[in-house]
């Protein structure tokens, strides 16, 4: 279990972040910038974004994630208690081009279905049907603080809408610096935000798809 806090950042803050980035010395890029991309999934009554709406404290989030332009992709399933999350990560053996994307959350999907997963997510895909909802697409580049404190900053997001008849792509205008960290090195991640001119706010790429499509409220 991790914490990921996360800080949405308009243009005007761009060069406070690289002005951040070239003080704080011991920030290091840790991998080259590369295209991500994710499939959120949700029933049709949109109960997983509901949860996160209403500050549910134990959630999850279904996706499916692949980056640049690979037909390779990975199932994750996302984990939240409280203020710790964690992620389960399966890669497929399918390539994307070859698979129904309405029927890769369910139990008929053995490669997904198999694995040995806790009875709550177990129960979900016995009792709901997952579907596509959204697309979301941006560039991430990746740091490290003190060889301990994960960074990641993305560009902002596209959204494609399953539930959309004519596919329109909305682009959003947020960048997101999102910083992750294990429990104990929380006060060396304390440390870094206090000198941060940021202030983390709650922030879900999920949910900014579906406000723009107009399918929920969320600023």
């Amino acid at each position: 279990m991790r914490y990921e806090i996360k800080i949405p950042l308009i243009k005007s803050n761009l060069s406070i972040f690289e002005n951040w980035l070239l003080k704080e010395k011991n920030i290091n890029s840790t991998y080259k910038e590369r295209s991500v991309s994710s499939i959120y999934f949700d029933d049709i009554n949109l109960n997983f974004a509901n949860d996160n709406l209403t500050g549910v404290s134990n959630r999850l989030k279904f996706r499916l994630r692949w980056y640049n332009n690979s037909q390779n992709f990975n199932y994750e399933i996302k984990i939240k208690k409280n203020k710790l999350g964690n992620k389960i990560i399966i890669p497929s053996k399918k390539k994307f081009n070859q698979v129904d994307l309405k029927n890769l959350y369910t139990t008929m999907n053995k490669e997904f279905s198999d694995n040995n997963f806790m009875p709550e997510i177990k129960s979900i895909l016995d009792k709901m049907k997952l579907l596509p909802i959204v697309k979301v697409s941006y560039k991430r580049k990746y740091y490290s603080y003190i060889n301990s404190v994960r960074l990641t900053f993305d560009s902002p997001s596209t959204y494609t809408n399953f539930l959309d008849i004519n596919k329109n792509i909305n682009k959003d205008y947020m960048h997101v610096l999102e910083i992750k960290f294990h429990p104990n090195d929380y006060m060396v991640a304390q440390k870094l935000l206090h000198n941060s001119p940021f202030v983390p706010k709650r922030f879900s790429k999920y949910l900014r798809g579906l406000s723009f499509a107009g399918l929920a409220v969320y600023i």
